[in-house]
């Protein structure tokens, strides 16, 4: 039967609007977006999908890059030049579809990673006094929505960009916001912070998948552990250009820091390795800085030397930054709380982050962290320590227990030890150092300055071999330098430890 020639032209408009149905627009992967920021001076990757085999042109401070979508699941990436800092530029993509993004900004970007204390959010109560002055359009957030999976994603749900200011950096992490504020002030560039934490997390479960199927951590995969953050957290961000990691973790692992010493450098590594891949045109990706957090005091401040769990933990992160290239740690002794693993001060936290990207980063000229056990030894019966990162001098600050607190469950009270506001120069007793002889038995030490070196001994150890400072899940030492940065915990001695994990309240 002969059809008439109005069907015939209303079947074929049908298939030409059918098949344009089916075709895909160009899609943008959620971190290129209206607000973002580039990493300055790359060849920062723009990604999405599109079309099998269709041709997507991006524009970009007038140049023009392109790139193809490949032939099985329509993905495709460029890499524009993204050269100085600056901004707002505009940025349009063209396939079949154009997206035309208005606000982009070029600058320094890092990834803000760990557990609880980095996701604490800045004021999660609106109108609170934190919230002020936080108003920066050239600081942009992006939070990485809390996501566990078994196989790595690609793609991100429910994130965007925001401006920083009080209606989106309450919710944001404190420790973050507190380093990008101090890093842009300190540079007048644009900043990007993309916060992935996650609450109560292991280090190996943010390893990637490449790293914990090594043969070093076949027992942990036999325990059920999986890289379910990596995959669901990280990996969509690979490969977005960033200057670094920040990190704050560690908590979950006390009691655990034989495999923290394996797995910590195996996460750093294996990060590195996943962006080195994914960037091959970028080699300055292949070490980026990975900067750290060691965790802060927690639990009931003890007069006589112990073992500790938390002590092992730290020793574990001081000697990371100690082997793994382009790290740096930041000691948190000064920042915790008897009664609550996640204390309230962020503010030095993230401000001591920013100064060791000034130093590590950014070349400055700075004293970035506290004095740093650099050797010792034994003369009579003391033992002499040598410290490098001294900076103006080595000195002992007053401490005082401050917001002291009362669990109404228990009955117990607790405070935090900080440096008295009050404090003026003056001469203030060294404490926190702990001295053993052969027996391996420790006693709490006598310790004074000498120059950049210091002095421990005790009546009680007459043949002194090691010294320990700071060695308990709450420290109680207060050693600085001048520049006002604490001294990190550390150990002399190679002795067993056997620090029994406390049961959390």
């Amino acid at each position: 039967m002969l059809r008439s020639p109005l069907i015939i032209s209303i079947c074929f408009l049908h298939s030409i609007l059918i098949s344009a149905m089916c075709r895909a627009d160009v899609r943008l992967h959620p971190l290129i977006a209206e607000g973002m920021v580039l990493q300055r001076d790359r060849e920062a990757p723009v990604w999405g999908t599109a079309d099998p085999g269709e041709t997507v042109v991006v524009d970009f401070r007038g140049q023009q890059f392109s790139g193809v979508a490949d032939q099985h699941f329509g993905r495709w990436m460029v890499r524009v030049k993204s050269g100085a800092a600056g901004g707002p530029f505009p940025l349009s993509i063209r396939g079949k579809n154009v997206i035309s993004l208005k606000d982009v900004r070029v600058g320094e970007v890092w990834l803000c990673s760990g557990q609880s204390n980095m996701t604490a959010p800045l004021a999660p109560r609106p109108g609170s006094k934190a919230l002020e002055g936080t108003e920066n359009p050239d600081i942009r957030l992006f939070t990485v929505p809390a996501r566990l999976s078994d196989t790595p994603q690609l793609d991100l749900k429910e994130a965007n960009w925001e401006a920083c200011g009080p209606k989106s950096v309450g919710r944001f992490s404190a420790v973050a916001y507190y380093f990008g504020r101090d890093i842009q002030k300190r540079l007048h560039v644009p900043v990007g912070l993309i916060h992935a934490s996650y609450g109560g997390s292991t280090a190996a479960s943010w390893m990637n998948p490449a790293a914990l199927a090594a043969p070093a951590f076949d027992d942990l995969r036999r325990r059920g552990v999986k890289p379910v953050l990596y995959n669901g957290m990280i990996a969509p961000l690979v490969p977005f250009g960033i200057r670094g990691v920040i990190w704050y973790q560690g908590e979950a692992d006390t009691g655990n820091a034989a495999a923290y010493q394996a797995t910590f450098p195996a996460l750093i590594k294996g990060w590195r390795a996943e962006w080195a891949s994914a960037n091959s045109v970028a080699p300055d990706h292949r070490d980026f800085p990975f900067l750290f957090v060691q965790i802060a005091p927690y639990g009931p401040i003890v007069k006589e030397p112990q073992e500790s769990c938390w002590a092992e933990l730290r020793e574990v992160q001081r000697l990371t930054e100690t082997t793994v290239p382009n790290t740096a740690m930041v000691v948190s002794t000064d920042c915790g709380h008897e009664m609550n693993i996640h204390p309230q001060p962020k503010q030095p936290i993230g401000e001591r982050l920013a100064l060791a990207a000034r130093a590590v980063v950014y070349g400055e000229q700075v004293t970035a962290s506290g004095p740093k056990y650099d050797g010792m030894d034994i003369k009579d019966a003391a033992v002499l320590l040598r410290f490098r990162s001294v900076g103006a001098g080595l000195e002992a600050r007053p401490m005082a227990l401050e917001n002291i607190t009362t669990d109404t469950r228990t009955g117990k009270t607790g405070g935090a030890l900080h440096v008295r506001k009050d404090a003026g120069p003056g001469d203030v007793p060294l404490t926190g150092f702990t001295i053993a002889g052969k027996d391996h038995v420790f006693v709490n030490a006598e310790a004074e300055i000498h120059g950049d070196t210091i002095k421990v001994w005790s009546a009680a150890t007459p043949a002194p071999v090691a010294v320990r400072y700071g060695w308990a899940d709450y420290p109680t030492g207060n050693l600085y330098n001048r520049d006002g940065l604490p001294a990190s915990p550390f150990r002399t001695d190679d002795f067993p430890v056997h620090g029994v994990p406390r049961q959390r309240e």
